[in-house]
């Protein structure tokens, strides 16, 4: 029964197996506007070329304490997820109107090996040398941070704007989790003395506003 009660955990951990390798793949997947999802020239009407694809340099971050690309200090991942925010507000639409001025609440999705860096960035009160961590006194603003052992990046993070109308990301459900057995009192049961069981969905992930998105790479 152990075992039957994962599948249904499986089921929900499908929905992160789908995301991830659209996350993974956005740097070269077309999305609505015809250009890579994660890209450096998006342009719509009167937008202008936009990037959300950006590259941050930490050696020339001011910092107390300085990591690599592979491994940046808290203070150099802080700046890395502050660039990520600030040029998602900085996005327009077609008519040159900023998209994001109200945007207040961002989720940010880092590999594994940046658990802890990421999340001091995000929680600690005071970084390096005993500063006082921006991050921590802006009002108004809510960072999350999401840690997912599926993403392949060694250099990068993405940040997600997540209190918008319409999510950088879409999930499809065309039929619902459905549980099916062959048990109790069946043939199988009384010539093999065994269970089978399954679960089934039919779902799939899209790209939504790439607008609502940014990754950034250390360099």
């Amino acid at each position: 029964m152990v075992r039957i009660n994962e599948m249904a955990d499986r089921t929900v951990t499908h929905w992160q197996s789908l995301m991830s390798g659209l996350i993974v793949g956005a740097e070269s997947a077309v999305c609505y506007d015809g250009q890579y999802f994660f890209d450096t020239d998006h342009s719509e009407g009167s937008s202008g070329t936009q990037n959300n694809d950006i590259t941050v340099d930490i050696s020339g971050v001011p910092a107390v304490l300085h990591g690599t690309a592979n491994n940046p200090s808290v203070e150099e991942m802080r700046e890395m997820i502050l660039s990520g925010v600030q040029q998602i507000l900085g996005f327009k639409d077609d008519q040159g109107e900023p998209m994001n001025e109200s945007a207040r609440e961002f989720l940010i999705k880092v590999p594994t090996a940046w658990f802890k860096n990421a999340a001091a960035a995000i929680k600690n009160s005071y970084v390096g040398g005993g500063d006082t961590n921006l991050m921590t006194n802006l009002d108004g603003f809510t960072f999350k941070l999401a840690v997912n052992p599926r993403l392949t990046w060694t250099d990068k993070l993405a940040v997600f704007r997540t209190d918008g109308q319409t999510k950088p990301f879409i999930m499809q459900e065309e039929e619902g989790v459905t549980v099916s057995a062959i048990a109790e009192g069946s043939e199988l049961e009384f010539k093999e003395d065994r269970h089978e069981y399954g679960v089934k969905a039919i779902r799939n992930v899209g790209y939504g506003y790439w607008q609502h998105s940014c990754l950034v790479q250390a360099v």
